[in-house]
């Protein structure tokens, strides 16, 4: 039996990267995104895309696990915010608990039965990945750098823009101030 992983944020430049690493590991991935940007999350190898803004994603995140037959690895929060988290733990409660991966520092006060880790770019866990898989699979393009970026400025001055466009919402792109 295979692995499924449900990727919260799957559209985001950490999610895609989720997204693609699980895939490339053999892991299904259940990707929670907005409706617009599914396509992309399915491009990313995931096989299911749920737009978290509709009224029953949860129990849509819940179902499609259930459907994959798989064992759950657990959720990948690639946004990390109170609402995100909240929602996290409602999929957990209706899975019987698991394994929670943030990209942000967890929450506390989560139930006993999810363990919750945060996840930091490059450190002595996830250096081996990038030094024997991630650089070969860049330049052999088994793997992007997603999504595309977006140059939204230049120099430091290029910086309060950048912000305001984040603070303003940013979907499926990543943004770019060149220096």
């Amino acid at each position: 039996m295979g692995k499924v992983l449900v990727v919260y944020g799957a559209s985001s430049s950490i999610g895609s990267m989720a997204v693609q690493l699980a895939t490339a590991a053999g892991v299904s991935v259940i990707g929670v995104a907005s409706s617009k940007n599914h396509n992309f999350v399915r491009s990313c190898g995931a096989i299911e895309a749920i737009d978290y803004k509709a009224p029953d994603f949860v129990a849509s995140v819940v179902d499609a696990v259930k459907q994959c037959g798989d064992s759950l690895v657990g959720i990948f929060d690639a946004i990390a915010e109170k609402d995100t988290y909240a929602h996290d733990v409602a999929m957990f409660d209706k899975l019987g608990g698991g394994r929670l991966a943030t990209s942000h520092k967890p929450p506390e006060g989560l139930p006993e039965n999810v363990k919750a880790t945060f996840m930091f770019g490059i450190g002595e866990h996830s250096f081996p990945v990038w030094e024997g898989f991630v650089t070969q699979a860049l330049e052999q393009g088994k793997l992007k750098c997603l999504p595309k970026p977006v140059v939204v400025g230049t120099g430091l001055e290029g910086l309060p823009g950048a912000l305001e466009k984040c603070k303003a919402g940013v979907s499926a792109q990543k943004l770019v101030v060149e220096l």
